[in-house]
């Protein structure tokens, strides 16, 4: 459940491209003692001590001073009536533990420094201070911009942009998404230029979790006005903030983390450990032939993933390239039989798996029934937890 991110938080990835000038204010942050209570009883073979490298699964629990839910693995802690939940972020269904890199779990710097010299089996409470949470707030973290944006009617862009853009050659009359809202149509392809129009009537309005955008379309210009949600995530430029006031055609955003300045208390219990050295040894061995990926998996008793892919989808080198190479995800090398398959124009592969775009990660168990499926790009965290998902599921059937 990865809810936190001292860089970007996963919040409402819409984008609303303004321009923006400075504003300043807020608060320092309190002082940054930090306490640590003793360790509940280890386990009796805890075996050696967390170092950084090492790859660890961990049951935790994030919470405000006044024990106000902000992330955890726990389900009991989810199922507590009297547990009052953060509105700023989402919380899992069916809540499992998760594996980490220490030094490098890409929640807070306090996590990783708590989990080292831990062992297997210990858990323990730590107050988190600010700057080793998610820092203080910055007074300059707040920005004021113009909540209405003019673009023109008509856009042009080089041929081969317009291809590495959309993974296909432009066609006329084709139709592609270039901002929020509305499509652009291509409309001429000439001298290596591609001419595009917006598909959009005039006085339309759209409702998400920005808020409300009306657009007015002119001769050659448009413009989208958007009223915000006051308390609306928004990316701008990359950066990810907090529609805090909005006065007349301005909006300010406070790009502060909505947890910059707090005290955490985070409950932190240490359930496995790879060393480092055991971490950098693991891979996965793929097998490229399904048939026969389905026969080792029967008879080694093994689920399997399948992978389909083809060739030029980017998100499909992104899925091999980084997601399949995280020890979050090389864990389950010898825990799977792992199969990659390019379907390319191949009808009676894609039938055969009832495949719906690329990549898609199917898990099967070992006699080839289909556990779970996702389609499209999936990150480290996300694919470990439908591995442990798909294990859970398989272990209940018995």
């Amino acid at each position: 459940m990865k809810i936190l991110n001292r860089n970007s938080l996963l919040l409402v990835p819409l984008v609303f491209i303004v321009a923006g000038l400075w504003i300043g204010g807020c608060a320092a942050s309190p002082d940054s003692s930090a306490t640590v209570s003793e360790p509940d009883a280890v386990a009796p073979d805890p075996g050696e001590p967390v170092s950084v490298g090492d790859l660890v699964t961990v049951h935790y629990t994030v919470s405000l001073e006044d024990g106000t839910l902000v992330g955890t693995t726990r389900a009991e802690d989810l199922s507590d009536p009297g547990r009052r939940r953060s509105d700023l972020f989402s919380f899992p269904e069916s809540p499992l533990p998760e594996d980490f890199v220490v030094g490098n779990s890409g929640l807070f710097d306090g996590f990783d420094r708590s989990l080292v010299g831990m062992r297997v089996g210990e858990r323990r409470e730590i107050r988190i201070p600010p700057n080793a949470g998610f820092g203080d707030i910055d007074p300059d973290g707040r920005e004021v911009f113009s909540r209405i944006q003019r673009m023109p009617r008509r856009v042009r862009m080089p041929a081969d942009y317009y291809q590495s853009r959309f993974h296909a050659p432009p066609q006329p009359g084709e139709q592609v998404r270039l901002v929020p809202h509305f499509s652009h149509r291509v409309e001429s392809v000439e001298d290596g230029q591609v001419e595009l129009e917006a598909v959009v009537e005039n006085g339309a309005v759209f409702e998400d979790d920005l808020g409300t955008t009306r657009i007015t379309v002119g001769e050659r210009e448009i413009w989208r006005e958007l009223t915000p949600r006051i308390g609306a995530r928004i990316d701008i430029n990359g950066r990810n903030g907090r529609i805090t006031a909005v006065e007349g055609d301005a909006m300010t955003v406070d790009f502060n983390h909505p947890l910059a300045g707090r005290f955490l208390v985070l409950d932190l219990e240490v359930l496995d450990r790879i060393d480092a050295k055991t971490v950098d040894a693991s891979s996965i061995d793929w097998h490229t032939d399904p048939d026969a990926a389905q026969e080792k998996a029967f008879l080694e008793d093994l689920p399997q993933v399948v992978v389909l892919h083809r060739e030029g989808c980017s998100w499909c080198d992104k899925l091999f390239d980084e997601t399949m190479v995280d020890p979050r995800v090389e864990r389950f090398h010898d825990q799977f039989v792992w199969a990659s398959v390019d379907t390319g124009e191949d009808p009676d592969l894609k039938a055969r798996f009832r495949q719906d775009g690329t990549p898609n990660i199917i898990v099967l168990d070992p006699a080839g029934n289909e556990i779970l499926r996702n389609n499209g790009y999936l990150d480290a965290p996300s694919l470990n937890r439908m591995l442990r998902t798909a294990r859970s599921k398989i272990k209940a059937k018995g």
